[in-house]
């Protein structure tokens, strides 16, 4: 239900994999101290060394020791997401360190934890043989409120459901407080592990309050979910079974049936099509400039620049991609999407004097953004003369500047503005016919009927039909008191 959530072309994939290894690799070095421990009990101690030691030194035992070094070094050269990794295997030493205060924890025998602290350690430096060795940990202890605050992945998942109204948030929480019910539970009979306290309550929180995390919060809860309702007697965990499929008959019927939702998850369509390369690329539009040769710099939509440096390496530069490795390109890009009025240089708008300083000659973007909100760098294209619109598809367009260095694909590939705009609200139509639950393609109609016609009552009609299925939605309620304040005053 959650994959929709995070996209298969991201290498984020990897830190989901690896997590759900290092978990089982960690789970069984205890298991092995665990089992080492009963061994050395049970015999003398002559005995118990001679068997300690061909334990440790068995190719299974080795090849588990080895493997966890390993997975962090691999893990931390292919994606950012190691620093969980990380945090974990601190949360696992330093737990079991803990237990050796009270026997009621049942700790494991010191030599046993001597390994396996040598073993987690290892784990923890190898990571740092990257080529941004520990500075990807400073990054994440540093970057700026400014930089999470328009990034949808850093939202808590209360204002994620607001925006977005997603069924797959209230099974999250759902699984959430069944976790939460376990542990409790674990703890009153007895049978907890202090591991299992600190691993909900980072990744209970660090989930909550940032969706990025919810995936890894998910790998851990659900097993550690299964091994719980495994200590339960039988008519109990009956009873608990009918609860588990009950809820999952309900949430099969909202998420395919009402919402239609599991068909529209791309990487579902993906396996389904073989196509991998989502809808929400521009591969039209990437193949358009290239068949066309469009010449000159191009301004790019943030979230496409690392699909348009594979796409275009070695042939044309990306004005920003999502690393925002540069701030101020980050921000610039950020007020050309909102076609930022204010004073610029050269007697222009902002938005005009950065396109300009960087001699841009043709945009590739999309329609709205990922709440549904139309760009106003859209809006500003159609109404200004300058820019020629060329191009437009299901999830992207492109404008180019006129000017003599393009003037064969003005010339030939021309859509006059009010066509443009026909089609636009086309694909709406035809969108919504498809997806009639989708509430971001009303905020968008609505947009684009007061931004690029100014038809203030069509506006609001269509922010209405928003709350009706939304009635979280901020957007559209301030959407719609600002066009009934219009209406209002006449205008």
């Amino acid at each position: 239900v959650f994959v929709h959530l995070y996209p298969l072309e991201r290498p984020q994939v990897f830190s989901f994999l690896f997590f759900a290894i290092l978990l089982y690799l960690l789970d069984e070095m205890k298991r092995n101290s665990r089992a080492e421990d009963r061994q050395s009990s049970s015999v003398t101690e002559r005995q118990s060394d001679r068997a300690t030691v061909a334990s440790a030194d068995s190719p299974i035992h080795l090849f588990t020791y080895c493997s966890l070094p390993l997975l962090m070094l691999l893990w931390a050269n292919m994606h950012g997401g190691y620093i969980v990794g990380q945090a974990v295997i601190s949360i696992y030493l330093i737990s079991e360190g803990l237990k050796f205060l009270h026997p009621f924890l049942k700790p494991m025998e010191r030599l046993s934890y001597k390994r396996f602290l040598v073993i987690g350690v290892s784990g923890i430096l190898s990571a740092l043989i990257n080529p941004n060795t520990y500075k990807a940990i400073t990054l994440m202890l540093t970057i700026p409120e400014s930089y999470t605050l328009y990034n949808l992945e850093f939202l808590g998942t209360i204002d994620f459901f607001k925006i977005f109204f997603s069924y797959s948030i209230i099974i999250y929480w759902l699984l959430l407080l069944i976790a939460a019910l376990s542990l409790l539970y674990r703890i009153v009979k007895g049978r907890f592990d202090v591991r299992d306290i600190f691993m909900l309550a980072g990744l209970g929180y660090f989930s909550f309050t940032s969706v990025r995390y919810t995936a890894f919060f998910l790998i851990w809860a659900v097993p550690f979910i299964s091994l719980s309702l495994s200590m339960v007697s039988r008519t109990k965990l009956n009873y608990i079974k009918v609860i588990c499929f009950s809820l999952s008959v309900l949430t099969i019927i909202t998420l395919v049936v009402r919402e239609k939702e599991f068909n529209n998850i791309k990487n579902i369509a993906g396996i389904e099509t073989g196509q991998w390369i989502g809808n929400y690329f521009p591969e039209d539009a990437v193949r358009f400039i290239k068949n066309n040769n469009i010449k000159g710099n191009m301004y790019n939509y943030l979230d496409w620049g690392g699909y348009l440096m594979w796409r275009f390496y070695a042939e044309r530069k990306v004005y920003v991609d999502g690393r925002s490795l540069s701030l101020s390109a980050y921000f610039q890009s950020r007020s050309i999407n909102s076609a930022s009025l204010e004073p610029g240089t050269m007697g222009l708008p902002y938005y005009k004097a950065i396109l300009e300083s960087y001699g841009v000659r043709y945009i590739i973007i999309p329609l709205a953004g990922p709440e549904g909100t139309m760009l106003r760098i859209v809006a500003a294209m159609i109404k200004d003369k300058e820019w020629i619109p060329v191009f437009l598809s299901g999830s992207s367009m492109i404008f180019v500047k006129a000017t003599p260095e393009n003037y064969d694909v003005i010339r030939t590939r021309e859509i006059s503005k009010n066509m443009f705009v026909g089609y636009i609200f086309k694909l709406l139509d035809d969108a919504i016919r498809n997806s009639p639950g989708d509430f971001r393609l009303y905020i968008l109609k609505g947009d684009l009927y007061y931004y690029s016609r100014q038809m203030v009552k069509e506006a609001g009609e269509e922010y209405k039909k928003v709350l009706k299925i939304n009635p979280f939605n901020e957007v559209a309620k301030k959407r719609l008191e600002f066009v009934e304040g219009l209406i209002r005053e006449g205008k």
